[in-house]
């Protein structure tokens, strides 16, 4: 019988095992992002770990919202006792623009950073939300007899009759 011993972190240390990423450059940063719309606003939820509230910039104009910021590299100035062997989180600036309407107030964005998470609550302007048409029951339009039944006396409240009781069309 032959024991073979192997390695267990052997792959898993291998730098050269993840396609696309090039020998000893972080791979770049990219914020996974979920939109959420709904009735009154609209949600953008922005998964950005390890960045910093100061390092995010946002900025509405011209129907575009901008959510710029950098996942700074945290090997460059002590890589400590450890050598790099495999890198695969991403680090470096990003920026992801959403269309937005042009009538958005800017000022109306709140934006909240919760352990990691970043969150912008935009509320739909007034000009975009849904409106509800309020529907009437039709009324029913008649001619009134008033007298003593002959004929010779007819209310009619927007002058739509001949004075006989019979409806005429416009123009006749």
């Amino acid at each position: 019988m032959t024991t073979m011993l192997l390695d267990p972190l052997a792959s898993w240390l291998d730098p050269g095992r993840r396609a696309g990423v090039a020998r000893g450059a972080p791979p770049v940063f990219a914020a996974p992002t979920d939109v959420l719309s709904g009735e009154d606003e609209v949600r953008v939820v922005m998964d950005l770990p390890g960045v910093r509230a100061d390092d995010l910039e946002i900025e509405v104009a011209d129907g575009a919202l901008a959510i710029r910021g950098q996942r700074r590299y945290p090997y460059r100035d002590d890589p400590g006792p450890h050598a790099l062997n495999r890198l695969e989180r991403g680090f470096g600036t990003f920026e992801r623009i959403l269309r937005v309407p042009r009538d958005l107030d800017a000022s109306s964005i709140e934006a909240t950073m919760d352990d990691g998470v970043l969150t912008l609550a935009i509320p739909m302007p007034d000009s975009r939300k849904p409106h509800r048409v309020e529907v009437r029951a039709g009324e029913r339009r008649e001619t009134l007899e008033v007298g003593d039944g002959d004929g010779d006396a007819t209310a009619d409240p927007d002058g739509s009759s001949d004075g006989t009781g019979r409806l005429v069309e416009a123009g006749a």
